[in-house]
């Protein structure tokens, strides 16, 4: 029964004492549980809501045991305690009984979605197969109302990734495994929601009886939160949400599963229960995330721990105890502890750093323990959340130590990247010791060659100019700020004698180091029953073969894409202007992943490479499983086109490939360019090893052969013929001829063939898809009296006119008219036309120094915003960079030049789209978006667009945004081929990454035209 008592605001102030009187008896009465009689009082059971002022039929909860009601005129209220089997949410008492039977929620289990809302505890059940699946999920079988926590087990993740199935690795039973995962959203009233997956494998989503989620995400990519938003209606009390996963093959499986109201918040009103029983075991420690961030000092380790919780917490949890121990056991120390509070949970706020001094050698083991037990933490309640290694040897870590203090106050003479060489190297050393690296040798020779260095460049001079051997080197990076690694070999006879020497690339293999790659070119790789790791730290003495060989680090596994390629060309630039290196004498070579590196770059630019040496690549675009089988849109064909490496041996003409290719490796990824080069008349050795699989270097480098071919081939300074075939404004030049201008250039690829008669001063040129090109008589060598006299260009003969010279390079400009070929004394103004530096499509962005702005103006968009900056800013799974991101309110004018832009988010949600969506040509408002005079409607449309810099004409902006949230969620689905633009809605969420679209459907895509219309 419930009774409520009514008063007047002139009485308030005496009840106000009477209540106080009461306290005690009060409290005792409420703890009883009895939902009796009460009277009406001001004062608050601990840790309850401080309540508004009255307002007519104003709700709230006073603790999780008592509701109090504003009455109609909004003189007075009425308290309600709650019975045993309810809960107050929402300012009512609803019931915890589970439908159809008698069990019910305990209220003391209830967990409180916190933060970014995770539902990450839950009671798991498997595994099963289909059939038996079905009968547990089965309506009839009332699956999710009956008792069934027999057979459930805790299932609580500190992140919001739920991870189900492990990588499964060789043969199994036939048959999708499921896990049941099970859990009970609790609310006080009807509400609106909405219901954010990420869904790894094949997963299921009940609300009640009813499917609300039905999502197959096969493949080992990651899945990504909220990829799938579902509107769902919850309803007052207990309802039971069940997610079963299945795995089809050996991939892993999981998911991230929330629930948000329309606004993008957690319901405040929200609970969540495991299976009855179960929830006790998901405390906040268990809840928790927890990181030890220790690094070598003086004497010892300073360590940093961080503290998370990124989901649930039980409904009276206030705060965590922690504390940092060294050692294990009896012998365990306590190095610190403390308390850390809910708020600062809730914020990743980091606990005060602990010194670890230390005396002596010693390996032993730094933990970080947490705790939510009312007594504090003890060894029988510690919830170990993080253990890490630690091992201590005092003269090598203070040597290091030293080392690193050194590095702070080079000289300014040093030059920058000798600095940031050594900056690496010690960066390398320190992680080392933070780690507790047991390479006790490695370290012994690192440390022994670093002193060696640090001497030198504390006296102002620069050792790496002058040694040789191995030296391992870096860059610091003006796409992401970061240092770049790279490791060289200079060759002793560099130091005693004056002649360039050759200079040989070799890129890794994919999840390889450069120093792996380094040593197996020079036929000294690992055996295969060799620690790679290992091998990778101890290179054993290279001999001098004649050539300067350097490994680039390649943005990891970036490959040949932007990032790989940019990366190539920078260790290049960077090795000829610190070493003796013959220009002409500059050649490629790799192995798988490195192997298409070494078929693909070399292609794009046929005048700064002697020759390449691709061993078992797979630069067939077109036979990728991903692409052979995939639907294609207009633009992914002619993305193909550009992008199809095949159509760019044309520009091999001065480059010979020795390839090699197991027979047991699909040898047909690299048979198809050796017919080309066959074809097309180009100098090619196609080494086919019949018995051989993937690994074909160990054959191919043997005795550092393949050093001795490549650093005998030499391009040619000035040759009479050149040619240029290529599907981007990037790739535009081929020794002596440059294009300027393509026609048609989203149908098809320009092509420039170009041949020099000297001893008849006849220039012969024939076109494709080109509306304007120079030739650099320069280059050529045909200046002067060795000047061409005649020119046909298409077959008609050109006039040249009498100054043929045109600026420093001498080139002659021609541009097509109605007539053919004209010469023009001036290179045509590109000024707000696609060039080489500003093409498109989408992903030419990450060629540039970038910023990425995601908007932090509207609350309901700005979780969105930020996660969809941090995925763009690790651009994707294989390539190790971080570019750079920022909230645009952290933004002034000074960071809008000088850089290409990413803009995350809605003129709404981001001040520096408001400012420049309309001139980017895209207009929003409330129900959709205007793109090229068509509009899209709906909440869940995005766009993803790339344009010239509209306050600076030499960079990019590039715009993925939608009209609400999904829209702005959904371009992280873009594939790799995508256009200059695309306009999309929820169904291009159904994939993530990969070459193209595939199943995935958008409303609208393309490329802009030469003039950016």
């Amino acid at each position: 029964m419930v009774t409520s008592a009514t008063y007047s605001q002139k009485q308030s102030s005496l009840l106000l004492l009477v209540a106080c009187l009461a306290l005690l008896t009060s409290c005792q009465q409420a703890d009883r549980d009895s939902g009796t009689q009460q009277p009406a009082t001001a004062t608050m059971a601990p840790g309850a809501a401080v309540l508004p002022a009255c307002e007519p039929d104003g709700r709230a909860c006073l603790d999780a045991r008592t509701a109090r009601h504003c009455q109609a005129d909004g003189r007075g209220y009425r308290e309600q305690h709650c019975g045993k089997a309810e809960s107050c949410l929402g300012g009512s008492c609803v019931s915890l009984r589970l439908a159809s039977h008698e069990t019910r929620l305990d209220r003391l289990d209830l967990l409180v979605p916190r933060g970014a809302g995770w539902l990450n505890a839950w009671a798991s059940q498997g595994p099963y197969y289909a059939r038996a699946l079905r009968r547990i999920v089965e309506p009839t079988s009332r699956a999710f109302d009956h008792e069934l926590a027999k057979g459930f087990r805790p299932r609580c993740r500190p992140t919001g990734m739920v991870s189900v199935h492990r990588r499964r690795y060789g043969k199994r039973k036939a048959g999708t495994r499921y896990h049941l995962l099970l859990g009970y959203a609790v609310v006080g009233r009807t509400q609106q929601a909405i219901l954010k997956l990420g869904a790894q494998g094949h997963v299921r989503v009940w609300l009640g009886d009813e499917l609300v989620a039905d999502v197959d995400r096969t493949g080992s990519s990651s899945p990504l939160p909220d990829e799938v938003l579902r509107p769902i209606t919850l309803s007052p009390g207990a309802t039971p949400i069940a997610v079963a996963v299945g795995q089809k093959r050996g991939d892993p499986t999981g998911y991230w599963l929330r629930i948000h109201d329309r606004a993008g918040r957690v319901p405040p009103d929200l609970r969540w229960a495991l299976a009855h029983g179960l929830s006790g075991a998901c405390d906040l420690a268990t809840l928790s995330r927890g990181k030890l961030h220790p690094a070598a000092v003086q004497d010892g380790f300073t360590v940093q721990a961080e503290l998370g919780l990124l989901g649930l917490a039980p409904e009276r949890a206030r705060g965590l105890d922690y504390r940092i121990t060294l050692g294990r056991g009896k012998r365990k120390e306590v190095l610190s502890r403390g308390r850390v509070g809910l708020d600062a949970l809730l914020s990743n706020a980091p606990v005060p750093s602990t010194n670890v001094r230390l005396t002596k050698r010693r390996n032993t083991t730094l933990s970080l323990e947490l705790s939510a037990a009312p007594g504090g933490l003890t060894d029988a309640n510690a919830v170990t959340a993080v253990r890490r290694p630690l091992r201590y040897q005092p003269k090598r870590h203070a040597r290091i130590v030293a080392l690193a203090n050194l590095a702070a106050s080079l000289p300014d003479s040093i030059d920058a990247d000798s600095r940031d060489s050594f900056q690496h190297a010690i960066d390398t050393l320190m992680g080392a010791l933070a780690t507790g690296h047991t390479d006790h040798s490695w370290l012994r020779k690192r440390t022994r060659r670093l002193e060696g260095l640090a001497e030198s460049l504390s006296a102002g001079t620069d050792p790496y100019l002058k040694a040789t051997g191995v030296l391992y080197r870096a860059y610091r990076s003006k796409l992401d700020g970061r240092l770049q690694p790279y490791v060289i070999y200079v060759p002793p006879s560099h130091a005693r004698n004056k002649r360039r020497y050759p200079l040989i690339v070799v890129s890794h293999g994919l999840g390889q180091k450069p120093a792996l790659a380094l040593r197996t070119v020079f036929g000294m790789g690992p055996e295969e029953d060799e620690d790679r790791s290992w091998a990778t730290r101890h290179l054993p003495p290279l001999p001098d073969l004649g050539a300067i060989v350097v490994a680039p680090w390649g943005y990891d596994g970036a490959g040949w894409r932007q990032l790989g390629e940019h990366d190539v060309l920078e260790v290049i630039a960077r090795t000829q202007r610190h070493y003796r290196v013959d220009a002409a004498r500059v050649s490629l070579t790799g192995y798988s992943l490195g192997g298409t590196v070494a078929f693909v770059v070399p292609l794009h630019y046929p005048d700064r490479f002697a020759a390449a040496a691709p061993l078992c690549g797979y630069p067939n675009l077109t036979t990728y499983e991903s692409v052979r089988k995939r639907p294609k849109r207009p633009w992914e064909e002619q993305m193909l086109a550009k992008r199809f490496i095949g159509n760019y041996a044309f520009n091999g003409l001065h480059l010979p490939m020795n390839i090699v290719h197991g027979g047991q490796d699909g040898p047909h990824r690299s048979a198809f360019m050796a017919k080309r080069y066959r074809k097309l008349g180009y100098r090619r050795i196609f080494d086919l090893q019949d018995e051989l699989g993937h690994n074909v270097w160990d054959h191919a480098y043997e005795n550092g052969r393949m050093i001795a071919w490549l650093r005998q081939q030499r391009r040619p300074q000035q040759p009479d013929r050149a040619r240029l075939r290529t599907g981007s404004y990037r790739y535009h030049r081929a020794f002596w001829i440059r294009l300027i201008a393509m026609s048609d250039q989203g149908k098809g690829l320009a092509t420039i063939d170009a041949s020099y008669q000297r001893s008849r001063g006849a220039l012969t040129i024939s076109t494709e898809r080109v509306d304007a090109f120079a030739v650099s008589l320069n280059a050529l060598g045909a200046t002067g009296k060795s000047a061409p006299s005649t020119l046909a260009i298409d077959g008609r003969e050109t006039g040249l006119s009498a100054n043929l010279t045109v600026g420093r390079d001498q080139e002659l400009v021609f541009v097509r008219n109605s007539d053919g070929f004209a010469q023009k004394p001036s290179v045509p103004d590109r000024r707000g036309r696609k060039r080489p530096s500003l093409s498109g499509p989408l992903d030419d962005v990450l060629r540039r120094p970038l910023l990425i702005i995601w908007g932090n103006r509207d609350p309901s968009q700005r979780e969105t915003n930020r996660m969809v900056a941090e995925h763009h800013a690790s651009h994707d799974h294989w390539a190790g960079a971080q570019l750079p991101a920022m909230a645009d309110d952290q933004i002034d004018e000074s960071l809008l030049r000088g850089r290409s832009l990413v803009l995350v988010g809605n003129p709404e949600s981001n001040r520096v789209t408001a400012r420049l969506a309309e001139r980017l040509g895209v207009r929003f408002d409330d129900n959709g978006l205007l793109f090229r005079d068509k509009r899209h409607d709906g909440q869940d449309v995005g766009i993803s667009v790339i344009r010239p810099h509209p306050l600076d004409e030499e960079h990019y902006v590039v715009l993925h945004a939608g009209v609400g949230p999904a829209g702005t969620l959904a371009s992280r689905h873009l594939p790799r081929m995508a256009p200059d633009f695309l306009v999309y809605d929820s169904r291009i969420t159904v994939e993530q990454g990969g070459e193209l679209l595939g199943s995935r459907q958008v409303l609208d895509g393309g490329f802009f035209s030469d003039s950016w219309k």
